[in-house]
């Protein structure tokens, strides 16, 4: 049931972004008008990215974030 929610986010927060990028773009000097909805959709998708994790840690065990997503060594 977790993961259909989590899917499902996906597509509110790319659609989240996609309104927010014509907004940036267009405001000159407006940094505090934007600023706080960044601040907003920032903080949903470090939520998300957690209950991913979470996810992950459920179902395979140990600590996601002992694996290095970005592939360093």
């Amino acid at each position: 049931p977790r993961t259909g929610v989590l899917m499902r986010e996906h597509q509110q927060l790319a659609a989240r972004l996609e309104q927010f990028i014509p907004t940036v773009k267009s405001s000159e000097n407006a940094e505090p008008q934007w600023q706080c909805q960044f601040e907003a959709f920032a903080a949903d998708l470090r939520a998300h990215e957690c209950a991913e994790n979470q996810v992950l840690q459920t179902a395979f065990g140990g600590d996601a974030a002992d694996q290095d997503v970005e592939g360093n060594e």
